[in-house]
């Protein structure tokens, strides 16, 4: 039985060990989280300027980055090096053809903060609309640069309270220059299967580096684009097995790429150390079109895995070297979840959508209007009123509109130029997930003292058994030993004891 105890304990012991878990979810009704920062990319991101000067042979355009590619194939196929050449063919790519650019000249050419007409947000019911998204109220705008889309830009909130108090936000967007088929304006072969029209968008935690690859959603240019979302709180347990990365700092960001810098993510803490290696021992900068960090900007010291070279050997390392270094596993334990984080289950619904000019202007003026004369300088309050006495004596909204009114003819000609998308809460609900031991210290000590009350009830049943057993025994012997003397009363058989019991003796003669 101590045997069979130790087992069971020990089995128990091993189980606990291995710190099994178990997610439970809540639902936390009318707990808002913060609302996410958004990311949105466009699909063509060559802005007018740069096809202007394409078209009058200026600066490196794809179309001269194919023609370096095809020499360099050649002069590869020349070495009888086919399959080097063959690689180079499917590398003739945007996000290859990125790699070819100095940094700024990458920039320079995609779209800026220009792009966008309008941005808006509600908070607390009320609503705040900007032409110059740089001003939106408790918003920041920054760029994020890519491979694939060139110049990203992310809205991100900068007030926690206001965050959580913001039920939607929406951009209205332009979407550049319309594509021709010009000599100057082809696109890659090999991004055939990737050319859309629209948009990129993310959802995605603020001053998190954006996965566009893999969480991003399209959207569709000439409609309004609705993003409905439910936030996710994800709670990691930190257990021996399976550690999780504890952030005491939301303000602190130290993973840089080129000139922006994010928080800790297990995405990005991979990427990072592989990139580092990659840095170290192959001497140049890993990006493939998912993005990996770039902790330095890309020179002549330190170029692109992907940098065009006539150098046969030079370009053989490098593909020996990073496919080595991409291949090798990561100890999870290096760069661990966080131990809290949010998720974003996104719904996309898209309608058609119109607008004029004059509504959003005097949606902008008016709002505008009622921010000043919330605020505290009285100046402003004094303008705002004379806005708000100018707007509500007006007949006619269409008419005398100042200088500051955009003429922006939302998409008259059906050619789809712009883009409008609304990114809002489903709820002000917050799905939480938390991950809890199967078998947690309280559990194990319980099941360990259950084991041992079994043992000893088990034992004590079979003592009090054997006891009972031989008392039973021991009683059976002694009745048997004294049973001769106290029943023989006379000799004779069985049927004689009876004859004389009754006083009679039956007497036969012969």
């Amino acid at each position: 039985m101590t045997f069979l105890l130790v087992t069971a304990i020990c089995q128990l012991v091993v189980d606990y060990r291995n710190y099994h878990i178990a997610v439970d979810t809540t639902l936390h009704l009318n707990q808002p989280s913060e609302f996410p920062s958004v990311t949105i990319c466009h699909h063509q991101p060559f802005n007018k300027q740069a096809y202007e000067d394409w078209d009058k042979g200026k600066g490196y355009s794809p179309v001269k980055f194919q023609h370096d590619v095809n020499r360099v194939a050649k002069g590869y196929i020349a070495q009888k090096q086919t399959q080097l050449s063959t690689l180079l063919f499917y590398s003739a790519t945007r996000d290859v053809y990125y790699q070819n650019l100095d940094y700024d000249m990458a920039k320079k050419i995609s779209h800026n903060s220009n792009i966008f007409y309008s941005c808006l947000r509600i908070l607390d019911n009320y609503m705040s609309i900007e032409s110059n998204c740089d001003l939106l109220r408790g918003y920041k705008l920054r760029t994020y640069s890519t491979g694939t889309y060139f110049n990203c830009h992310t809205l991100t909130p900068e007030d926690p309270p206001a965050a959580r108090n913001t039920s939607m936000l929406g951009l209205i967007l332009d979407m550049g220059p319309v594509l021709n088929q010009t000599n100057s304006r082809q696109l890659f072969l090999n991004d055939v299967f990737e050319q859309a029209q629209g948009l990129r968008l993310v959802i995605h935690e603020s001053d998190t580096m954006p996965n566009l690859a893999e969480d991003g959603l399209h959207i569709e240019p000439g409609k309004m684009n609705e993003i409905s979302y439910q936030p996710i709180k994800m709670k990691h347990l930190d257990t021996p097995k399976r550690p999780c990365h504890k952030e005491f700092d939301k303000t602190f960001f130290p993973y840089p790429d080129l000139d922006q810098k994010f928080r800790y993510t297990q995405d990005i803490c991979m990427k990072t150390v592989t990139q580092k290696k990659i840095i170290e021992n192959c001497k140049c900068i890993y990006y493939p079109n998912n993005g990996y960090p770039r902790s330095q900007m890309p020179g002549h010291g330190v170029p692109y895995c992907a940098k065009l070279t006539e150098n046969v050997k030079e370009f053989q390392d490098r593909i020996n070297c990073i496919t080595k270094y991409i291949a090798e596993r990561l100890d999870e334990n290096e760069c661990p979840p966080r131990c809290e984080k949010y998720e974003y289950e996104s719904t996309v619904s898209v309608t058609k959508w119109f607008a004029f000019d004059w509504q959003l202007h005097w949606m902008e003026k008016f709002t505008k209007a009622v921010e000043d004369f919330d605020g505290k300088i009285e100046e402003k309050k004094e303008s705002a009123v004379k806005v708000m006495l100018d707007f509500f004596s007006r007949e006619d909204l269409t008419k005398d509109l100042d200088k500051q009114a955009k003429d922006i003819h939302f998409d008259k000609d059906g050619s789809n130029s712009f883009a409008y998308v609304r990114v809002k809460r489903k709820t002000n609900n917050t799905i939480k997930k938390s991950e809890k031991l199967v078998l947690s210290l309280p559990i194990l000590l319980s099941r360990i003292g259950g084991l041992c009350s079994l043992t000893i009830g088990l034992t004590a049943a079979i003592l009090v058994e054997i006891v009972e057993f031989l008392y039973l025994l021991h009683k059976n012997q002694k009745t048997a030993n004294s049973s001769p003397n106290d029943t023989d009363l006379i000799d004779g058989s069985p049927s004689q004891r009876d004859e004389s019991k009754n006083g009679c003796v039956l007497v036969t003669t012969m």
